[in-house]
């Protein structure tokens, strides 16, 4: 310790939690501990302190998402939150045995100015911009399936079916909130952080004077994507969330990037989870065996032999997915499954009824 080494992690990491404690105690604040960006840091100094920095107040004016990640990304830095709302204030992990931590504090935020006075250069050009899907045109989404365009104009069809099936509100707006939906991936914003994708778009739509229902569905519409993740909070938003999960499930098996053994690298194990998960939560009569049957037209897949081979495929990779969603006896699902019942939510009702039977 005294040769400024402290050579176990843990005690590097009870060190900056007790010092970002302390100095939430003295500054009346609230750190937002990230667990990833903790044990990074824990893991890149050898006799660490936790500082309190500031930048300037004019760039709060930047969407809370897009400060938390550019001082994540490029710093290293925590935010800081007083009564919820986000601060000018930062916390870094200084690795410098010194009594005077002035220099470092003030040269981390000088070195943080330019990298948020980015940030809101691309934020401002992005309005100025607007929201345009023009430019997906020349962004390829996988080969074989043509551009991020046409991937829109697929999910458009799709979600315009799946609205005429759940009876959506504002069906005629479904259409443009599909078409929107990636436009986000030409701003320069998420050009610099792909990870505010969806996220930025609403924003822009929101600032454009969209539709409620549609900026809320381009920020909720890769949605659920993680095991414990939020689901889309409304039937609105489900529909452009299924679309894009079943076309990335129906376009990718018609090339043949289909999930072998543990390589899933389009997350189409994921997709198949979420869809049953958004048809549950809001009660929606989903039959992905007829969404398959009747909108696997919109597909490259000319011959019909192996049009009909591929989408076997597709259902059976579907419902063996539904013996890991589904936390029942096996043999209640496929007793649900052999009843030729395909609806999801319908199967979700008649597990729900019959497995407590088995079970007791």
């Amino acid at each position: 310790d005294n040769n400024g080494v402290i050579v176990y992690p843990d005690e590097r990491k009870d060190r900056i939690l007790s010092q970002m404690k302390d100095i939430e105690g003295r500054h009346g604040v609230k750190i937002d501990i990230d667990e990833e960006l903790l044990e990074e840091v824990v893991a890149i100094t050898e006799y660490p302190t936790a500082l309190i920095g500031q930048f300037d107040v004019e760039f709060l004016e930047l969407p809370e998402e897009v400060i938390v990640t550019s001082m994540k990304e490029h710093q290293r830095y925590f935010a800081v939150y007083k009564d919820g709302e986000l601060t000018n204030n930062f916390i870094v992990v200084s690795n410098s045995k010194t009594d005077d931590f002035g220099h470092i504090i003030s040269g981390n935020e000088k070195v943080l100015r330019p990298r948020l006075a980015d940030g809101m250069f691309f934020w401002k050009n992005d309005i100025a911009n607007g929201l345009s899907n023009e430019g997906l045109k020349k962004l390829t989404f996988v080969e074989g399936l043509g551009s991020m365009y046409e991937k829109s104009q697929r999910e458009a069809k799709i979600a315009t079916y799946l609205a005429d099936i759940f009876d959506a509100p504002k069906k005629d707006l479904v259409e443009k909130a599909v078409m929107l939906s990636k436009a986000d991936l030409m701003s320069e914003m998420v050009f610099e952080f792909t990870e505010l994708q969806g996220l930025m778009g609403y924003y822009y739509a929101k600032l454009a004077g969209e539709d409620e229902l549609v900026y809320t569905a381009l920020k909720e519409q890769y949605l659920p994507d993680g095991e414990d993740s939020e689901l889309p909070s409304n039937k609105f938003s489900s529909i452009i969330a299924l679309s894009y999960k079943l076309d990335n499930l129906m376009g990718l098996f018609s090339v043949g990037k289909i999930p072998s053994g543990s390589k899933d690298p389009f997350g189409l194990r994921r997709a198949a989870a979420g869809i049953v998960k958004i048809a549950i939560e809001h009660k929606l009569p989903l039959d992905f065996k007829k969404i398959v049957e009747e909108l696997f037209i919109n597909y490259p897949c000319k011959d019909d032999f192996i049009k009909m081979a591929i989408k076997s495929k597709l259902l059976g990779f579907f419902n063996e997915r539904l013996f890991k969603i589904f936390d029942v006896n096996p043999s209640v699902l496929k007793a649900v499954l052999g009843s030729g019942e395909t609806d999801i939510y319908e199967i979700s009702q008649k597990l729900c009824a019959l497995n407590p039977i088995v079970q007791s």
